[in-house]
């Protein structure tokens, strides 16, 4: 997978893409410019129009991992989505921001905050 450029945030670095039935997700990692870490999914396709009634989805979670190269990503897969993820962080609480945007839509959830 390649990268794309994200202005002073950093760079998506692209490292999976899976396709299904018209669905297609891709998911990404990147450091951002204040030392967070990004794992995020874009979904896109007839299933994300039903669940989120748009196209197109997007979710991230940016995590603080103290200068450190942060969590395994390598669970994230074709039957593992970022939900999983973080419901890792959340069984080991570590404290994450969350962010997900669809159509005009935002849901946050503050980083520092562990469940």
């Amino acid at each position: 997978m390649g990268t794309t450029s994200d202005g002073a945030r950093g760079r998506r670095r692209y490292v999976a893409a899976f396709e299904d039935g018209g669905e297609r997700r891709d998911v990404w990692v990147r450091r951002l410019d204040d030392g967070r870490l990004e794992v995020g999914e874009a979904t896109r396709g007839p299933l994300t129009k039903e669940v989120f009634g748009t196209f197109r989805h997007e979710h991230w979670i940016r995590l603080d991992t103290g200068g450190q190269q942060g969590p395994d990503l390598a669970p994230l897969g074709e039957d593992v989505l970022l939900c999983d993820l973080m419901d890792l962080l959340d069984a080991r609480e570590v404290p994450y921001a969350y962010q997900a945007t669809f159509g005009c839509d935002a849901v946050l959830r503050p980083g520092g905050v562990a469940l």
